[in-house]
């Protein structure tokens, strides 16, 4: 694709084969000229950017560019196609969480958070941080989460969770916080979450990716490997040894947290903007898929889709404060939609009402 990097499935992995070599440090390629794209990944470096992101066309998404100049050039800047370890969004100044705050469809990362938008600005603010290089044994650094701060601790799940012999990433409630300053229900003696973090309030944990060269045997991957399945063990061990004790009573929680459909929010603008003139005629749901195939690219990119806990988020059909007001025929197309393909988790009742536009 012009503009951008070679997809993901047709980089090769040349790794400690023949076509480079390396003299006092310094790596140089053997093949020459325009055919391939050459890269080389590395973790000792970490990838940094800000973004002025405006919600166009009822989606708030952009694309990650890289600057694949050699040393000393003008920027060449192409969207940016590989998986790396670790990518950390912020959205003014608050730290996102994967999966409910965001998507990553890469190039493009697509924010879904409704809690931190500043509704005075026409752009928000967003901060990419990316650290190490994807290979086949990180795949077991994924985050835990999004779970949800419940009867004043972390972890409350039922299972006893290993994470002392890990480095983590705490993300509560749009802030990295110390582990230390944490309360998990695994730790009896801890007075909980700090008091400013309300009940219901979701939060994930990512294992951090930390290199060791020149520290570790060079097998580190496969040590590591062993250790996962140690932790599993005696978690599992743990878990009908030690139980979590049930207070008796679900938590209680001031408000849910919230996040806007894409899908929804994108046909909606099409409404308001008489991008889509919705007819009297009868509607079939095969002419709705013909209909909104153009919008199904969004569809997993969307929150209403995902392995949420909706009993603590909420899925608005835009991303406003205002209510907004529809024809009772794009209302009942709407719901229709969100039954078809979000699984009926958009709340549309408090964000829609039926009226003329003006």
């Amino acid at each position: 694709v012009e503009g951008q990097l070679p997809a993901q499935e047709d980089w090769i992995d040349v790794t400690n084969g023949g076509q480079y070599y390396v003299v006092n440090n310094l790596m140089t390629w053997r093949a020459s000229g325009d055919d391939y794209h050459r890269i080389v990944l590395g973790d000792d470096k970490t990838f940094t950017r800000e973004y002025a992101v405006e919600h166009i066309d009822g989606v708030m998404d952009f694309d990650i560019e890289v600057d694949v100049s050699p040393l000393g050039e003008q920027p060449v800047w192409l969207k940016h196609t590989l998986p790396m370890a670790s990518t950390e969004v912020w959205l003014n100044d608050r730290a996102l969480i994967e999966g409910l705050d965001y998507s990553i469809d890469l190039p493009t990362i697509t924010i879904t958070n409704k809690e931190w938008i500043d509704h005075n600005s026409e752009t928000q603010s967003v901060r990419v941080l990316i650290h190490g290089f994807q290979s086949e044994w990180l795949d077991n650094l994924k985050p835990e989460g999004p779970h949800y701060v419940k009867h004043g601790t972390l972890s409350f799940n039922h299972r006893y969770d290993l994470r002392d012999d890990k480095v983590m990433r705490c993300v509560v409630g749009g802030r990295v916080i110390r582990r230390e300053e944490l309360g998990f229900a695994e730790n009896s003696g801890d007075v909980g979450a700090p008091s400013e973090i309300a009940e219901g309030t979701p939060y994930s944990l990512y294992p951090v990716y930390t290199p060791l060269r020149g520290v570790v045997i060079p097998e580190l991957p496969v040590e590591q490997d062993v250790d996962r399945a140690i932790d599993q063990e005696v978690a599992n061990y743990l878990s009908v040894r030690l139980p979590q004790t049930d207070p008796g009573y679900p938590p209680v929680i001031p408000g849910k947290y919230n996040v806007y459909s894409p899908f929804i929010n994108r046909i909606l603008h099409d409404f308001i903007n008489g991008l889509w003139l919705v007819s009297e005629d009868r509607i079939t749901d095969d002419n709705l898929e013909l209909i909104t195939q153009r919008y199904h690219y969004l569809l997993d990119r969307d929150p209403a889709r995902w392995d949420l806990d909706f009993g603590f988020v909420a899925v608005h059909p835009h991303i406003y404060t205002e209510v907004i007001t529809v024809s009772a025929r794009e209302y009942s197309i709407l719901e229709r939609l969100s039954q078809l393909y979000l699984k009926g988790n958009v709340d549309l009742t408090h964000f829609l009402q039926i009226g003329q536009r003006t």
